[in-house]
């Protein structure tokens, strides 16, 4: 299985050596898409965000679809 994720946006003074906390975040990540495969199957499973649901971080559809 591989995951494909939107990053995170925070609020940050800089960006070398910093630790943030949850009060800095922005936008949360969302998993933007999904592939995987059974053993020996040969059959690929997978699934995308439409660009109006990583507009809005919607990943519902794709998390119900893995």
């Amino acid at each position: 299985m591989d995951i494909e994720t939107l990053p995170m946006w925070v609020y940050s003074w800089r960006i070398r050596d910093v630790t943030l906390g949850i009060e800095n975040i922005i936008k949360d990540t969302a998993v933007l898409s999904f592939a995987a495969t059974w053993l020996y199957s040969g059959k690929v499973l997978s699934c995308t965000m439409t660009s109006k649901e990583a507009k809005d971080r919607d990943d519902e559809r794709v998390i119900r679809e893995a």
